[in-house]
């Protein structure tokens, strides 16, 4: 299974799992087995993946959860299968200014147009463009 989810979204449906048991137990158990328990959560009845919480593509921006069954009553092994997970980045973070002004900018009244009076820097730590992208006007 491969699947994308947006950041900060949490109990966000992931994906469904799907196993099949050709035994006359039909009753089938969804676990987790390997995989960040806090960040996400399986219905062990139907299978059903959600976000336990808001995921952070500037922290993480793929996870790998290998789903188990197991058998009911016996709970004996059963199968996995993978599922990856990719987080979509979200403009989520605010540009901020690398450049402080501490005083105005006074121009000369006899100033050109188009005269360079100062230069003004700022960063965006999103992930990915354009919502890393800082554009200034003026």
């Amino acid at each position: 299974y491969n699947t994308t989810v947006p950041e900060n979204v949490a109990n966000f449906v992931v994906a469904q799992v799907k196993a099949e048991d050709p035994d006359t137990n039909k009753s089938i158990t969804y676990i987790i087995k390997q995989g960040p328990l806090d960040l996400f959560k399986i219905d062990p009845k139907t299978g059903e993946i959600r976000t336990a919480r808001g995921l952070d593509y500037e922290t993480e921006n793929q996870y790998a959860l290998v789903i188990g069954t197991e058998e009911n009553p016996s709970l004996r092994p059963g199968a996995t299968t993978t599922v990856l997970v990719t987080v979509e980045d979200q403009n989520d973070i605010p540009p901020v200014f690398l450049t402080i002004l501490t005083k105005p900018i006074v121009l000369n009244d006899d100033t050109e147009i188009g005269t360079l009076v100062t230069t003004l820097t700022a960063s965006d730590a999103d992930g990915t463009a354009p919502n890393n992208v800082v554009e200034v006007r003026a």
